[in-house]
């Protein structure tokens, strides 16, 4: 009886959240620039894959010679105002936030932060060249107006169980989709057989656009890149000592990899951190200080049993795709998105992560940017750690991304030739 009644007192509440979202939406005042601009978002709160789909939008759009800038929240960010993101200070993660963080090291692309978007890309307009500007989990931004908005959905979530908040995690209903130009189902292999033809005949009767226009995408994230985060202090893991080898190496991906061996790179110049795993694929846009393979080691000595921690939206995603590249998951222990980490805590974990027979502690690329403050500010940080840190880095994957780009550069009236100075008409 108590079960229901709260269940009817929240549903109460999403209703009015329902209501209170869309007339908010209705009484905000679009502000644009000068340059268009293409959102990122999503239906959910997190875990949809957002961020990941921004850093493959701006490695692809890039490519094309178009000058990109991304604009983000800087969610948990202690610092205010509007900012430049400069990913290689120690202060960094604490002043910007995981995500704006790790967009600027990995996609090269430059990115500001700043709860008011709209006078975020005003104020950039003022420092650099822009073509075009990609705004990160902007979907609900309501206040910058754009040219182009992208949703991503997960699939491996079940479409017939869409509750808006507090009932459930989403922020918006599926008719929301009528204001989208494009969709990416993204997780496609990480859903149900039947999963991503289900959810494709749930949206498609709310998206707007003529009949036959292709606005459905479906994508994956895979494991991209292997990296130490930290080396410990205990028993050495066998994969950081390689064979240098000359030159900077290509790029990769993680299948390759696996084949021929375990690439080693630089981390990107962070005290206490460097790679071993594989540069990123072609076209991703990562850095090239980053993305540099400079060794290699051999792929069967990679660790086989592993503990994760993660704190993210989405972990039985990353636990899925630490599986993927062939290691044994012992445990997991799962924390809420963008938690904090403790020295105390990562070093306890390290220790019983060791009893267990685990041979490393395997982290997301975000945790390991939260944990770079410890590896800066603590004396004698992971002395005592009985296992290496790892970082898995994954990539997104989209069938028919030769005809996303045109979709969206279509939409964004923007021809992927090179800069082209556009102007708003």
């Amino acid at each position: 009886m108590i079960g229901r009644c709260w269940r009817v007192v929240l549903l109460g509440l999403s209703a009015v959240y329902t209501r209170g979202s869309d007339l908010h939406r209705r009484l905000t005042r679009l502000r644009g620039l000068s340059r268009p601009v293409l959102s990122v978002g999503g239906l959910s709160v997190g875990g949809a894959g957002k961020t990941p789909m921004t850093a493959w939008l701006a490695g692809r759009l890039r490519a094309c010679g178009i000058r990109v800038a991304i604009l983000s929240r800087g969610y948990g960010r202690r610092g205010r105002g509007i900012e430049f993101v400069r990913h290689e200070l120690e202060s960094a993660p604490l002043r910007f936030g995981d995500e704006p963080v790790w967009l600027a090291r990995w996609t090269g692309a430059p990115v500001v932060v700043g709860r008011d978007r709209w006078r975020a890309g005003c104020w950039w307009l003022e420092q650099a060249k822009v073509d075009l500007f990609l705004l990160d989990d902007g979907f609900q931004h309501w206040r910058l107006d754009r040219e182009c908005d992208l949703v991503v959905l997960d699939t491996s979530l079940d479409p017939g169980e869409i509750r808006v908040l507090p009932v459930g995690c989403y922020r918006e209903g599926l008719s929301a989709l009528g204001r989208a130009d494009a969709v990416i189902l993204n997780r496609c292999g990480q859903a149900p057989p039947g999963r991503v033809e289900e959810w494709k005949a749930r949206i498609s009767g709310f998206m707007k656009g003529s009949p036959g226009e292709p606005r459905i995408f479906q994508a994956r994230l895979r494991p991209a890149r292997l990296w130490v985060v930290h080396e410990g202090g205990g028993r050495a893991f066998p994969g950081v000592a390689g064979t240098r080898v000359s030159g900077s190496g290509g790029a990769w991906s993680f299948g390759e990899a696996m084949a021929n061996g375990v690439g080693m790179a630089s981390g990107g110049g962070r005290r206490g951190t460097r790679a071993v795993g594989v540069g990123p694929a072609a076209g991703s846009g990562t850095q090239p200080g980053v993305a540099a393979l400079n060794g290699f080691v051999s792929a069967s000595r990679m660790p086989e049993r592993v503990f994760l921690l993660s704190g993210v939206a989405a972990p039985e995603s990353f636990g899925r795709s630490v599986e993927e590249c062939g290691m044994k998951v012992l445990g997991h222990k799962a924390l809420r998105d963008h938690s904090p980490f403790s020295a105390e805590g990562l070093v306890g974990l390290c220790s019983r992560a060791s009893r267990m027979g685990a041979e490393a502690l395997v982290v997301t690329e975000k945790d390991a940017v939260r944990m770079e403050g410890l590896m800066v500010n603590v004396p004698g940080f992971g002395g005592e750690f009985p296992l290496p840190i790892l970082a898995l880095g994954i990539e997104v994957e989209i069938a028919g991304a030769e005809r996303l780009i045109e979709t969206l550069l279509a939409r964004l009236g923007l021809d992927g030739r090179g800069p082209g100075g556009w102007r708003k008409p």
